[in-house]
């Protein structure tokens, strides 16, 4: 009688998954966003620190829509990045939504790592509700205390509650090769320069 120890198949499995995944979605160094643009970041023992996997794809997913198309011609990438900062100065309404969620789709088509674009969302961070508005001017004014999540919430409204009026949020969902598992990706984008 021989005895399988379906523990040890399923970790097994598991491993070769995981493989199979960083080997579809590579490994990069890691970046963090700070005020100036994008930075690497050194771990413990004073190394570039790395993503891989679905992190990985996230993370390049970001770049490339926050990259201007043509930005890295020189580097020999000519049609890397997006057309995003094209929307600068255009009006916060339904058209240039619209537009800005065609522009994320024709640029994610780009990423050989993405399986399916399985959505793409761009809605308005207006300030509609006058109450809300007015908080923020007052906050802005006033300069008062805020925890770090209220300071989150309302980054742009207390640099300048107008810029709230100008900002969309951008929400996608893809598939990535090798899985089923959808990665979300969620960013601001400001219509207008502070």
């Amino acid at each position: 009688m021989t005895f399988v120890d379906s523990k040890n198949i399923n970790n097994e499995r598991e491993r070769e998954e995981s493989d199979r995944m960083k080997e579809l979605l590579k490994v990069d160094m890691r970046l963090v966003e700070t005020l100036f643009g994008a930075d690497l970041t050194v771990n413990d023992v004073g190394d570039v620190s790395s993503v891989e996997g679905e992190i990985n794809l996230a993370q390049a997913v970001l770049h490339r829509l926050r990259t201007i198309k043509g930005e890295l011609f020189d580097t020999g990438h000519p049609s890397y990045g997006s057309t995003l900062y094209d929307f600068i100065g255009e009006p916060n309404n339904d058209l240039t939504r619209e537009r800005i969620k065609l522009s994320v789709r024709n640029t994610l088509i780009d990423e050989t790592r993405i399986r399916e674009i399985l959505n793409v969302k761009v809605t308005s961070r207006s300030l509609s509700d006058e109450k809300q508005y007015a908080r923020a001017l007052n906050t802005a004014r006033s300069k008062e205390t805020l925890t770090a999540s209220e300071m989150v919430e309302e980054e742009i409204a207390i640099t300048d509650p107008r810029m709230a009026l100008s900002t969309v949020d951008i929400e996608v969902s893809v598939l990535p090769i090798g899985s089923s598992t959808p990665i979300n990706i969620s960013f601001p984008f400001r219509l207008e320069v502070a």
